[in-house]
């Protein structure tokens, strides 16, 4: 069985390539990394215009060179980037960008890691607080 992580990573990769994109991130990607992705420009729009829609942040990472077929020309419609292709190979163009992979929760809200409670905190809160009202008083 699949963890949430390796479910969201699979999904987020499928969704990349079917809008006409490619994911160059080694899979399975490990806890906190991030996925980088190639597209022509006007799909990386897309995409990230789709990912930030979710809620995902996208992070611009530059450009580069892909081989790509010859006259590969983009007609974007919403759902979709329909490509028409001609003969040839020659290097195009392509954004390249990072999504950032939302790293999962511990499976309880006490970690382990943290000593004082809620309770813990507001009280400190409260005696700070009144330290520094006695403290203006005098």
């Amino acid at each position: 069985m699949l963890s949430a992580h390796e479910t969201l990573t699979r999904d987020l990769f499928d969704f990349v390539q079917r809008l006409g994109g490619w994911v160059v991130s080694p899979m399975p990607l490990r806890q906190g990394m991030s996925m980088r992705c190639e597209a022509l420009p006007e799909t990386a729009k897309q995409i990230a215009a789709k990912l930030t829609a979710h809620k995902f942040i996208v992070r611009p990472c530059g450009q580069s060179e892909r081989l790509l077929p010859n006259n590969i020309v983009e007609i974007a419609n919403p759902n979709y980037v329909e490509r028409r292709l001609d003969g040839g190979i020659s290097p195009k163009v392509v954004s390249v960008f990072e999504i950032v992979i939302p790293k999962e929760k511990p499976p309880h809200e006490n970690s382990g890691y943290e000593i004082a409670t809620a309770q813990d905190r507001e009280e400190r809160k409260r005696r700070l607080y009144q330290t520094k009202r006695a403290m203006v008083s005098q």
